[in-house]
Protein backbone atom coordinates (compact mmCIF):
# COMPACT_ATOMS: atom_id res chain seq x y z
CA UNK A 1 0.00 0.00 0.00
CA UNK A 2 0.97 3.18 -1.04
CA UNK A 3 1.35 6.23 1.56
CA UNK A 4 2.55 9.46 2.11
CA UNK A 5 3.22 11.72 4.81
CA UNK A 6 3.55 15.66 4.87
CA UNK A 7 5.28 17.42 7.39
CA UNK A 8 4.45 20.93 8.07
CA UNK A 9 6.92 22.88 9.51
CA UNK A 10 4.85 24.66 11.43
CA UNK A 11 2.76 21.73 13.02
CA UNK A 12 3.52 18.24 14.64
CA UNK A 13 3.39 15.64 12.39
CA UNK A 14 2.13 12.41 12.05
CA UNK A 15 3.94 9.20 11.23
CA UNK A 16 2.44 6.40 9.06
CA UNK A 17 3.39 3.03 10.28
CA UNK A 18 3.65 -0.21 7.31
CA UNK A 19 5.03 -3.66 7.43
CA UNK A 20 6.93 -4.95 4.56
CA UNK A 21 9.19 -7.76 3.75
CA UNK A 22 12.44 -7.34 2.14
CA UNK A 23 13.41 -10.44 -0.30
CA UNK A 24 15.52 -10.14 -3.17
CA UNK A 25 17.13 -6.23 -1.78
CA UNK A 26 20.35 -7.73 -3.49
CA UNK A 27 18.71 -8.39 -7.03
CA UNK A 28 17.90 -4.75 -7.61
CA UNK A 29 21.37 -3.68 -8.26
CA UNK A 30 22.92 -6.53 -10.15
CA UNK A 31 20.70 -5.54 -13.26
CA UNK A 32 20.98 -1.55 -12.38
CA UNK A 33 21.36 0.98 -15.85
CA UNK A 34 24.97 1.74 -15.29
CA UNK A 35 27.01 1.91 -12.18
CA UNK A 36 30.56 2.80 -11.06
CA UNK A 37 31.49 0.19 -8.10
CA UNK A 38 34.09 2.77 -6.82
CA UNK A 39 31.80 5.29 -5.86
CA UNK A 40 28.92 3.64 -5.23
CA UNK A 41 26.78 6.13 -7.70
CA UNK A 42 24.31 4.43 -9.93
CA UNK A 43 23.29 6.35 -13.66
CA UNK A 44 19.70 6.35 -13.67
CA UNK A 45 19.10 9.55 -16.34
CA UNK A 46 16.99 8.35 -19.26
CA UNK A 47 18.40 11.33 -21.46
CA UNK A 48 21.27 13.97 -20.84
CA UNK A 49 19.87 16.44 -18.46
CA UNK A 50 21.33 19.71 -20.54
CA UNK A 51 19.75 18.49 -23.82
CA UNK A 52 16.07 17.42 -21.92
CA UNK A 53 15.89 21.13 -20.66
CA UNK A 54 16.06 22.67 -23.80
CA UNK A 55 12.70 22.68 -24.91
CA UNK A 56 11.49 23.67 -21.20
CA UNK A 57 13.79 26.91 -21.61
CA UNK A 58 12.17 27.91 -24.28
CA UNK A 59 8.42 26.82 -23.49
CA UNK A 60 8.97 28.97 -20.26
CA UNK A 61 10.00 31.87 -21.93
CA UNK A 62 7.41 31.83 -24.54
CA UNK A 63 4.47 31.30 -21.77
CA UNK A 64 2.52 34.52 -20.60
CA UNK A 65 3.91 33.87 -17.21
CA UNK A 66 7.81 33.97 -17.56
CA UNK A 67 9.50 30.88 -15.66
CA UNK A 68 12.24 28.48 -16.11
CA UNK A 69 13.31 24.40 -14.89
CA UNK A 70 14.36 24.28 -11.05
CA UNK A 71 16.90 22.27 -12.42
CA UNK A 72 19.14 24.84 -13.86
CA UNK A 73 19.97 25.78 -9.83
CA UNK A 74 21.26 22.95 -8.73
CA UNK A 75 25.04 22.86 -10.27
CA UNK A 76 27.89 22.06 -7.54
CA UNK A 77 28.19 26.02 -7.91
CA UNK A 78 24.29 26.04 -7.18
CA UNK A 79 24.12 24.14 -4.54
CA UNK A 80 27.17 25.47 -2.48
CA UNK A 81 25.45 28.85 -3.32
CA UNK A 82 22.03 27.61 -1.57
CA UNK A 83 24.06 25.99 1.30
CA UNK A 84 25.21 29.08 2.21
CA UNK A 85 21.52 30.70 2.24
CA UNK A 86 20.57 27.40 5.08
CA UNK A 87 22.94 29.51 7.39
CA UNK A 88 22.19 32.45 6.46
CA UNK A 89 19.87 34.16 9.65
CA UNK A 90 16.89 35.11 7.67
CA UNK A 91 16.58 31.56 5.82
CA UNK A 92 13.78 29.96 8.71
CA UNK A 93 13.03 26.59 6.91
CA UNK A 94 16.25 25.51 7.90
CA UNK A 95 15.87 26.08 11.37
CA UNK A 96 12.50 25.13 11.86
CA UNK A 97 12.63 21.79 9.64
CA UNK A 98 16.20 20.87 12.20
CA UNK A 99 13.90 21.60 15.04
CA UNK A 100 11.26 19.50 13.54
CA UNK A 101 13.28 16.40 12.77
CA UNK A 102 15.36 16.62 15.94
CA UNK A 103 12.22 16.44 17.72
CA UNK A 104 10.69 14.03 15.65
CA UNK A 105 13.11 11.70 14.14
CA UNK A 106 12.85 8.64 16.49
CA UNK A 107 9.50 8.39 15.62
CA UNK A 108 10.39 8.68 12.08
CA UNK A 109 13.27 6.14 12.02
CA UNK A 110 10.74 3.69 13.77
CA UNK A 111 8.53 3.51 11.03
CA UNK A 112 11.01 3.04 8.80
CA UNK A 113 10.78 -0.94 8.43
CA UNK A 114 13.62 -3.00 8.97
CA UNK A 115 15.42 -4.06 5.66
CA UNK A 116 13.80 -1.53 4.04
CA UNK A 117 15.29 1.11 0.90
CA UNK A 118 15.32 4.68 1.49
CA UNK A 119 15.42 7.30 -1.18
CA UNK A 120 16.06 10.48 -0.67
CA UNK A 121 14.71 13.30 -3.15
CA UNK A 122 17.16 16.23 -4.16
CA UNK A 123 20.02 14.83 -1.43
CA UNK A 124 22.12 18.07 -1.62
CA UNK A 125 24.60 18.18 1.57
CA UNK A 126 23.05 15.09 3.25
CA UNK A 127 23.63 16.82 6.57
CA UNK A 128 19.53 15.56 7.59
CA UNK A 129 20.47 12.34 6.23
CA UNK A 130 23.59 11.81 8.51
CA UNK A 131 21.19 12.71 11.43
CA UNK A 132 18.20 9.75 9.73
CA UNK A 133 21.09 7.02 9.49
CA UNK A 134 22.37 7.62 12.73
CA UNK A 135 18.92 6.96 14.13
CA UNK A 136 18.16 3.95 12.14
CA UNK A 137 21.41 2.05 13.18
CA UNK A 138 20.78 3.04 16.52
CA UNK A 139 17.59 1.43 16.27
CA UNK A 140 19.34 -1.63 14.75
CA UNK A 141 17.77 -1.31 11.45
CA UNK A 142 18.94 -2.41 8.19
CA UNK A 143 18.51 -0.43 5.50
CA UNK A 144 19.73 0.45 1.66
CA UNK A 145 20.10 4.21 1.47
CA UNK A 146 19.96 5.92 -2.12
CA UNK A 147 20.66 9.67 -2.73
CA UNK A 148 18.87 10.69 -5.49
CA UNK A 149 20.33 14.04 -6.63
CA UNK A 150 20.88 15.73 -10.91
CA UNK A 151 24.92 17.53 -10.13
CA UNK A 152 27.32 14.30 -10.32
CA UNK A 153 30.31 15.99 -8.25
CA UNK A 154 28.04 16.50 -5.05
CA UNK A 155 26.50 13.29 -5.20
CA UNK A 156 30.19 11.80 -5.58
CA UNK A 157 31.41 13.57 -2.79
CA UNK A 158 28.42 13.33 -0.05
CA UNK A 159 28.04 9.64 -1.05
CA UNK A 160 31.96 9.05 -0.06
CA UNK A 161 31.55 11.30 3.10
CA UNK A 162 28.65 9.27 4.30
CA UNK A 163 30.08 5.81 3.52
CA UNK A 164 32.91 7.09 5.29
CA UNK A 165 31.12 7.35 8.50
CA UNK A 166 29.10 4.38 7.92
CA UNK A 167 29.73 1.78 6.50
CA UNK A 168 33.47 0.97 7.64
CA UNK A 169 31.79 0.34 11.72
CA UNK A 170 28.03 -0.34 10.62
CA UNK A 171 27.00 -3.11 9.77
CA UNK A 172 22.99 -1.77 9.01
CA UNK A 173 23.38 0.79 6.57
CA UNK A 174 24.58 0.67 2.91
CA UNK A 175 25.02 3.86 0.77
CA UNK A 176 24.52 4.36 -2.99
CA UNK A 177 23.73 7.05 -5.02
CA UNK A 178 20.91 8.01 -7.54
CA UNK A 179 22.39 9.73 -10.56
CA UNK A 180 19.50 11.61 -12.17
CA UNK A 181 16.08 13.80 -12.31
CA UNK A 182 13.01 12.97 -10.65
CA UNK A 183 11.46 11.66 -13.25
CA UNK A 184 14.32 9.15 -13.92
CA UNK A 185 14.49 7.96 -10.22
CA UNK A 186 10.22 7.48 -10.46
CA UNK A 187 10.98 5.61 -13.48
CA UNK A 188 13.64 3.45 -12.21
CA UNK A 189 11.51 2.42 -9.11
CA UNK A 190 8.27 1.66 -10.87
CA UNK A 191 10.45 0.01 -13.38
CA UNK A 192 13.20 -1.83 -11.22
CA UNK A 193 11.46 -1.97 -7.44
CA UNK A 194 9.68 -5.45 -8.12
CA UNK A 195 6.96 -4.79 -4.62
CA UNK A 196 10.10 -4.31 -2.63
CA UNK A 197 9.24 -2.03 0.26
CA UNK A 198 10.84 1.71 -0.64
CA UNK A 199 10.51 5.07 1.95
CA UNK A 200 10.64 8.17 0.08
CA UNK A 201 12.38 11.10 1.82
CA UNK A 202 11.29 14.25 0.21
CA UNK A 203 12.61 17.39 2.47
CA UNK A 204 13.73 21.08 2.23
CA UNK A 205 10.62 22.54 1.41
CA UNK A 206 11.87 21.16 -2.11
CA UNK A 207 7.73 20.77 -3.41
CA UNK A 208 7.78 24.59 -3.11
CA UNK A 209 9.63 24.66 -6.44
CA UNK A 210 6.77 22.85 -8.15
CA UNK A 211 3.32 24.18 -9.26
CA UNK A 212 0.57 22.42 -7.57
CA UNK A 213 -0.01 20.56 -10.63
CA UNK A 214 3.80 19.67 -11.73
CA UNK A 215 4.15 18.42 -7.21
CA UNK A 216 1.32 16.49 -7.39
CA UNK A 217 2.38 14.65 -10.52
CA UNK A 218 5.58 13.86 -8.76
CA UNK A 219 3.97 12.77 -5.45
CA UNK A 220 1.58 10.50 -7.45
CA UNK A 221 4.39 8.88 -10.17
CA UNK A 222 6.54 7.86 -6.81
CA UNK A 223 3.34 6.28 -4.88
CA UNK A 224 2.51 4.34 -7.57
CA UNK A 225 5.57 1.92 -7.51
CA UNK A 226 4.10 1.09 -4.22
CA UNK A 227 6.40 3.57 -1.87
CA UNK A 228 5.66 4.89 1.09
CA UNK A 229 6.56 8.91 1.60
CA UNK A 230 7.86 12.01 4.00
CA UNK A 231 7.86 15.39 2.83
CA UNK A 232 8.60 18.40 4.57
CA UNK A 233 6.91 21.45 3.70
CA UNK A 234 6.61 25.18 5.05
CA UNK A 235 3.40 26.33 7.02
CA UNK A 236 4.24 30.01 7.21
CA UNK A 237 1.50 32.41 6.55
CA UNK A 238 3.30 35.42 7.62
CA UNK A 239 4.70 37.39 3.73
CA UNK A 240 6.85 39.23 5.36
CA UNK A 241 9.05 37.05 6.81
CA UNK A 242 9.04 34.39 3.70
CA UNK A 243 10.03 37.58 1.94
CA UNK A 244 12.83 38.30 3.91
CA UNK A 245 14.06 34.74 3.72
CA UNK A 246 14.83 35.28 0.34
CA UNK A 247 16.21 38.20 -0.34
CA UNK A 248 19.92 39.00 -0.09
CA UNK A 249 23.42 38.20 -2.06
CA UNK A 250 23.49 34.73 -1.50
CA UNK A 251 19.71 34.17 -2.83
CA UNK A 252 20.57 36.75 -6.04
CA UNK A 253 24.19 34.99 -6.93
CA UNK A 254 21.94 31.48 -6.75
CA UNK A 255 19.08 32.77 -9.58
CA UNK A 256 21.81 34.29 -11.73
CA UNK A 257 23.86 31.07 -11.60
CA UNK A 258 20.72 29.40 -12.78
CA UNK A 259 19.89 31.93 -15.41
CA UNK A 260 24.01 31.26 -16.29
CA UNK A 261 23.34 27.83 -16.83
CA UNK A 262 20.57 28.83 -19.02
CA UNK A 263 22.89 30.93 -21.25
CA UNK A 264 25.52 28.05 -21.02
CA UNK A 265 22.74 25.03 -22.32
CA UNK A 266 21.52 27.26 -24.63
CA UNK A 267 24.50 27.99 -26.32
CA UNK A 268 23.34 31.94 -26.26
CA UNK A 269 23.43 34.94 -23.75
CA UNK A 270 19.47 34.95 -23.90
CA UNK A 271 20.08 36.40 -20.18
CA UNK A 272 22.04 39.35 -19.20
CA UNK A 273 23.29 37.90 -15.87
CA UNK A 274 25.81 40.76 -15.34
CA UNK A 275 23.28 43.77 -15.81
Amino acid sequence: MATALAINMETEPLVPTRKDSFEAEKKLFKDHAHSDNEAQVYDVRRQVIARSLVPCIVEGLKSEVKQSPPLLLWDDRGLSLFDAILESPQYYPARREWALLRKTIQDIARNIPNRNRVVELGAGNMKKTELLLHTLQGQQKRVEYLACDVDESALRRGISELRARFEGSSPYITIHGLLGTYEDCAAWLNLKSGGLPTSLIWLGNSMANFTPEQASKYVQSFLSSGSSMIIALDGCQDQREIAESYEGQCNREFILNGLSNANQILDDNVFAVND
